[in-house]
């Protein structure tokens, strides 16, 4: 089994739908040895966590303590970090979905290029899932969008 990854979460009343759909694609990535690391900063409306249950079969995850009040996206993010014990983070939002080979192929490019930290490319998807965007980094007009690998 390779190296721990620990992905982290932090919901905010989330849009249930999406986040099962997020859940799943966690749930079906192609590396083995992955813990989910959750956790829910909405004090007004925690989030039904037997979503997690119900949705993840295939990794292990953990739910963290709730805080007395909201620490914001930034904080929450780090809170996340202080709790990861994994030899690698990836950092997910509640709406994303992400390609089964996400987190093998982020690995393999950190241990074969001796890195220490991976970005990847985005598509945007509607709210059927249809692909609206086959490419951030291509087609952004914006200077931090359009980051250059030097691999095309």
């Amino acid at each position: 089994m390779g190296k721990k990854v620990n992905i982290l979460l932090s919901v905010y009343n989330p849009k249930e739908e999406y986040l099962i759909e997020q859940l799943k694609s966690i749930d079906q990535q192609t590396y083995e040895n992955i813990e989910l690391l959750i956790f829910d900063d909405c004090i007004t409306k925690r989030c039904d966590y037997q979503i997690f249950e119900k949705t993840l079969k295939n990794i292990g995850y953990r739910i963290l303590p709730c805080k007395k009040e909201n620490l914001g996206y930034t904080k929450a993010f780090e809170y996340l970090v202080e709790q990861a014990d994994g030899d690698y983070i990836a950092f997910c939002d509640q709406d994303d979905v992400w390609d089964k080979t996400k987190i093998e192929k982020c690995v393999r490019c950190m241990e074969e290029e001796k890195t220490i930290l991976v970005v990847t490319d985005r598509r945007i998807i509607d709210a059927d899932g249809q692909v609206t965007c086959t490419s951030v980094r291509h087609t952004s007009k914006k200077k931090y969008n359009t980051w250059n690998s030097h691999e095309d």
